[in-house]
């Protein structure tokens, strides 16, 4: 799990012979040694080389108050650096507040959580149903009570109109009254459908007659 972290570079005028020591760590940073250019306790480091000391940071826990000049020294204490209490609180102030997403189960039937997006992803594989993720929120300050994601499918395909088949067209006669209803044409509304509405209009290209007409009241 991956916390907010600075980082200082290490080189010396001369080759370093010696370990690194930190001395005065300050409560709320702790060094971080498994990378693969940290300062590690014994080693032989160039003039042109450099190596680097990676710090996690608790923001929580620090206190950028307190007396915090850090001394970083080598070859037995004879070449030291300081990091002062300014440079210090800036650089933990930089750092991006650590926010990590616990997500369980990480996949359900073609929805996946991904971390990298930061956003539960993919293509539904069931029709129907309820998709349960629990999520846990955990950041420096503090970790959320678990909670339920419920992401809800529904396939829409059922829920459209569409014209019936076989549609039996009453034939206009000249000079009489033609009237056909368009509700007839398309299938019932779904069950517990009944809000959805419907739109009707006329292609009123050169070949519609201008007595054909639409009409808003319904049957």
């Amino acid at each position: 799990m991956p916390k907010p972290e600075i980082t200082f570079k290490i080189s010396s005028k001369d080759t370093i012979l010696k370990h690194v020591v930190i001395s005065d760590l300050p409560h709320g940073l702790v060094q971080n040694t498994e990378s693969s250019d940290a300062c590690f306790k014994h080693f032989k480091l160039g003039v042109k080389d450099a190596c680097y000391l990676h710090l996690e940071v608790n923001k929580r826990e620090y206190d950028a108050s307190a007396e915090n000049n850090l001394s970083v020294c080598w070859n037995d204490n004879n070449d030291c650096i300081s990091i002062s209490k300014e440079q210090l609180n800036e650089a933990v102030e930089n750092t991006d507040d650590f926010i990590h997403v616990e997500v369980s189960p990480m996949s359900i039937d073609g929805l996946q959580w991904d971390p990298t997006e930061f956003a539960i992803v993919g293509k539904p594989t069931k029709m129907e149903g309820d998709y349960l993720f629990q999520l846990k929120v955990i950041a420096h300050d503090g970790t959320t009570d678990s909670t339920t994601l419920p992401v809800y499918i529904n396939d829409f395909s059922k829920n459209v109109f569409r014209f019936n088949d076989n549609i039996n067209l009453p034939v206009a006669t000249p000079g009489k009254e033609y009237k056909i209803n368009l509700l007839e044409l398309i299938g019932r509304s779904p069950p517990g459908k009944s809000s959805f509405q419907v739109h009707f209009k006329i292609n009123r290209d050169p070949e519609c007659p201008e007595w054909l007409k639409l009409e808003k009241k319904l049957p």
